[in-house]
């Protein structure tokens, strides 16, 4: 009978022991179920985010590098963009442009006439343009040394529709010589156009 007692006690024990493991086994579960897995999900997020962060820091410093080089180039470049902007005429004031053409008209011996336009931006064309017309009367050499010193100045330009007349012997000049009436127009591109106010 002893035997028979001990026997069921340890069933019994076999049982609690089968029920208490599954038990912990169940709760091990609903833990990791509950607690581990989001845990981990949060952990993979943060990676992501982290990842993230971590690409924009390195996008903003190579911006920064990028900056930090472009400056130092445009420093070590000034004085060849500065010689790039003087080659564009002033829109709003072109007083340079003409100033340099009363010069080269003067040193070419002619008086000129300067008819200035109003700049605009021309469709196909890079940079806003502006037409000057010039009109003079002077000797042939004299308005060719004005024609290279014009083609050769300092500024972006495009001759259009010139024409030239002959007039007739001017007297009192050696060997009969002949002056030359001309009216060419220049174009000249400009900086930016100012901006236009609207009411």
């Amino acid at each position: 009978m002893h035997v028979k007692r001990s026997l069921i006690s340890s069933t019994g024990v076999n049982q609690k022991t089968i029920i208490t493991t599954a038990v912990f086994v169940v709760l091990l579960l609903l833990f990791v179920a509950l607690a581990i897995v989001p845990l981990l999900r949060g952990i993979a997020m943060n990676s992501k985010n982290l990842e993230a962060q971590y690409v924009k820091v390195l996008k903003a410093s190579s911006a920064e590098v990028e900056a930090a080089e472009f400056l130092k180039f445009s420093q070590a470049r000034a004085e060849s963009f500065e010689q790039i902007e003087s080659i564009f005429v002033d829109a709003e004031t072109p007083v340079g442009f003409i100033e340099f053409l009363e010069e080269i008209a003067a040193s070419s011996n002619l008086a000129l006439k300067i008819t200035p336009g109003t700049p605009k931006k021309q469709k196909g064309i890079s940079w806003p343009v502006m037409d000057f017309q010039l009109a003079s009367s002077a000797s042939y050499p004299d308005f060719l040394r004005f024609l290279e010193k014009l083609e050769n100045g300092p500024n972006l330009l495009s001759l259009k529709n010139t024409s030239l007349t002959r007039d007739r012997a001017v007297v009192g000049q050696e060997n009969g010589a002949k002056e030359v009436s001309f009216t060419m127009f220049v174009e000249v591109f400009t900086g930016p156009l100012p901006k236009t106010s609207t009411p």
